[in-house]
């Protein structure tokens, strides 16, 4: 099985990834004619050493990136690979972009490590997508066409009643309103609740972040590792 990590320069989080993941399944005797884990990324310049934040940050907890070469993605490389984990959902929709045809096969790390995911059901639902993407577009325009008549027809209502708008809105100008000021700590309350699919790229930061990335990726590791055996040993 082949294993490919994506992220944007391939000198910090894909690295990070490949590192955390190899030495993983070295750990449980899984040698390379097993498992064969590498990294690419989608912009980078081949032949770069990883990120001297990003080699302290594994050497700090026993794995060694410190030979690792900067590869540029190719279509090739996504092809023979069996996994592709990507750091954002940016980078997996640029592969699926490229080609389409691998898109059941690419997640971002927190996707696949969430384990909730149905490749068939992912397959099918993209499959279909693309087929009828001509009459998506076709219906789209149709949509926007009568959107712009509808918001032209209350356009004319609207001017016959900016008189009474323009008063309502004076009225309200006046008022000391308790809705003048909005609990920004409620928004993010909310938004905080969302899961966040992104590994947070650390490059040009301090050697704390590059800690907290590698820390992030170690923490969803052992759900990647477990799915990854599990679907060997079927």
């Amino acid at each position: 099985m082949k294993i490919l990590i994506v992220c944007t320069g391939n000198t910090c989080r894909s690295p990070m990834a490949e590192g955390i993941l190899r030495d993983a399944f070295n750990k449980l005797g899984y040698d390379e004619k097993k498992v064969q884990v590498v990294s690419a990324g989608i912009t980078a310049q081949n032949g770069l050493p990883a990120n001297e934040k990003a080699v302290k940050a594994l050497k700090d907890q026993g794995i060694d990136i410190s030979e690792h070469e900067s590869r540029q993605l190719s279509i090739d490389l996504v092809r023979e690979s069996d996994l592709i984990l990507a750091m954002t959902r940016n980078h997996k929709h640029i592969i699926a972009t490229m080609i389409p045809d691998v898109a059941a096969k690419t997640f971002t790390l927190k996707e696949f490590a969430m384990g909730n995911l149905d490749t068939e059901d992912i397959l099918l639902q993209l499959g279909t997508l693309y087929s009828i993407s001509d009459e998506r577009i076709e219906e789209l325009n149709k949509a926007r066409e009568d959107k712009i008549k509808s918001l032209e027809e209350r356009k004319e209502k609207l001017e016959k009643e900016i008189g009474q708008v323009e008063d309502e809105l004076e009225i309200l100008k006046r008022k000391d309103s308790r809705f003048e000021k909005v609990d920004l700590s409620k928004i993010k309350a909310i938004e905080n609740k969302l899961k966040d699919l992104d590994i947070e790229d650390p490059y040009g930061k301090s050697e704390s972040v590059y800690k907290n990335t590698y820390e992030e990726i170690i923490n969803i590791m052992n759900n990647i590792v477990k799915k990854i055996i599990e679907e060997q040993s079927k």
